[in-house]
């Protein structure tokens, strides 16, 4: 077909070892390489025969635990991750002179750290700890328009956050299970933000928990939102996104075969980083904080299970809704409409074995979703079609082995999670594990 290779290499490893009883250490790393080629315009109409992006991205992590006391256990935690990509979309030949052109290469890095320390008396367990992250991301591209001059864009930036963090964990009957935890976050480059978690579970009857919960978080910009690109300007002065959420529920186990839950959540979302338009030459910036959005709705799960054989079902109504848009029609956010590409119903069906080897079938169905049309100005509202996708899984143990092998949309129907863009179809993923001992 045309221009439309994909290729994606991905390879991990996990190292565990547990010298003493209560001590343990991990040590994990993954590395993935990807190409896309894509022939298409945002519209989706195959005009491009070279046009590419490319991801290389290594994660490594560690972490190790041990007793300081009988009652007092330390832990730390250590993380880098490393993501080099590349966009391209060079002329299709010497005669190509008449269309738009980029190239940008960008470079991102994390690092983190985590310390904490967990005392555990009686009924109640404390939790303590800090966390430092470095981030710092580099970015250099060059675009021109037909037979004008080229233009380039770059960034070196960086930021750091500090966050301390407590939770308390208590069981001040048996039947009674409370959790509390805040959080601290410093940021030198958005300043310092609070949130807060709190949570109980209760067993009335060893057959049926109740729970409920509710809890603040933030997210921050990211550097592509804060700083210019080849196609998009920055805006410095971006807050992080907020939201304030809480759900209630209950699992009841009617029987030693049979669970059955339910729950209800609600989700705002405040300072929402929207997409702005702007006309070719502008000065202005392309995001802001303009929307507000409420998510809500239930979910409901049953399971069901004889022996090692199990079949589950999964069900989610959701209910979305823009509070506040900031811009007019075409925009990401639309005043009174729903979220973008978020399905008001959705499932899945499981059936299943699982003992020394398994094996499952899943049927997934997503329903009907709203989206955006950006081939023209501004966007038209399109809706995206539900589908439903059957995958399967199975594994092999061996004496120190296991052999894993997972099949993804097993009878290959087409659809779209994103207007114009068709997701892969068949997709076969095997793998092995070692044990050493």
């Amino acid at each position: 077909d045309f221009n439309n290779r994909y290729r994606t290499d991905d390879a991990s490893v996990l190292v565990a070892t547990a010298p003493a009883a209560r001590t343990d250490a991990r040590l994990t790393a993954r590395y993935l390489d990807a190409l896309y080629h894509f022939p298409t315009t945002g519209s989706g109409a195959p005009i491009d025969s070279n046009a590419y992006t490319s991801e290389r991205r290594l994660v490594v992590g560690g972490e190790a635990g041990r007793p300081l006391r009988p009652w007092l256990e330390g832990r730390v935690s250590a993380g880098w991750n490393r993501l080099e990509r590349i966009s391209d979309n060079s002329p299709d030949s010497p005669s190509d002179v008449a269309g738009f052109y980029s190239r940008s290469e960008s470079e991102a890095k994390r690092q983190v750290v985590d310390v904490r320390l967990t005392a555990a008396v009686a009924r109640v367990s404390v939790t303590g700890g800090a966390e430092r992250v470095w981030q710092r991301e580099v970015s250099d591209g060059t675009s021109r328009f037909a037979a004008f001059p080229p233009s380039s864009t770059s960034f070196d930036e960086r930021r750091a956050n500090t966050a301390a963090f407590a939770q308390l964990i208590a069981v001040p009957v048996h039947a009674l299970r409370a959790t509390v935890g805040a959080r601290a976050d410093d940021n030198d480059r958005f300043g310092t933000f609070g949130t807060w978690r709190a949570a109980l579970a209760w067993m009335p009857h060893a057959a049926l928990t109740a729970r409920a919960s509710a809890g603040t978080a933030f997210r921050e910009p990211a550097f592509s939102e804060t700083f210019s690109t080849d196609f998009t300007t920055g805006n410095p002065a971006l807050a992080p996104e907020r939201t304030r959420s809480w759900e209630a529920g209950a699992v009841a186990r009617p029987a030693g075969w049979a669970k059955l839950g339910v729950a209800y959540f609600d989700q705002r979302f405040d300072n929402l980083i929207q997409y702005v338009g702007r006309p070719f030459g502008s000065s202005l910036p392309n995001y802001a904080n303009l929307a507000a959005a409420t998510a809500r709705g239930a979910e409901f799960e049953t399971e069901l299970s004889h022996a090692a054989s199990y079949a589950t079902l999964n069900f989610t109504a959701l209910r979305t809704r823009v509070r506040e848009a900031g811009t007019g029609a075409g925009g990401t956010f639309v005043r009174g409409e729903p979220l973008l590409r978020r399905p008001a119903r959705s499932g899945s069906a499981t059936f299943g074995y699982r003992a020394r080897h398994a094996a499952s079938l899943t049927m997934l169905h997503t329903g009907r979703r709203t989206d955006r049309d950006f081939d023209a100005f501004p966007a038209r509202a399109v809706a995206l079609d539900p589908f439903t996708r059957l995958d399967a899984a199975g594994s092999l143990s061996l004496s120190r082995a296991s052999l894993t092998l997972r099949a993804e949309n097993l009878a290959n129907t087409a659809y779209e999670n994103v207007y114009g863009f068709r997701t892969p179809g068949r997709t076969l993923l095997a793998g092995v594990r070692i044990e050493t001992h």
